[in-house]
């Protein structure tokens, strides 16, 4: 997945995802796993689902975190839905 930085200037990055429980875990890279970027706890999130900026686009809606929307983009929309169906089963 590709990750859009918290200021409004930033760009999409790509980063590597695995979801460990209820947390959406990330870092540079596939082999970078004990270098870890960020955390994002589903079970803080006001909803996951489809982004109406792009069609592969996904968004994590937090409670928390100054109400922070984080914005990814998967490869197909395909991935974007297993994403978000894996999402909203950690979030239960």
């Amino acid at each position: 997945l590709d990750k859009k930085g918290a200021r409004e200037t930033d760009g999409f990055k790509p980063r590597w995802f695995e979801l460990r429980g209820h947390h959406l875990v990330y870092s540079a890279g596939k082999n970078q796993s004990d270098n870890i970027k960020g955390n994002i706890n589903i079970l803080n999130a006001n909803g996951v689902g489809k982004s109406t900026e792009s069609g592969n686009e996904l968004q994590i809606v937090m409670r928390g975190d100054g109400g922070r929307t984080y914005r990814l983009v998967a490869k197909s929309q395909d991935d974007r839905d297993v994403w978000i169906s894996a999402l909203s089963l950690a979030r239960d």
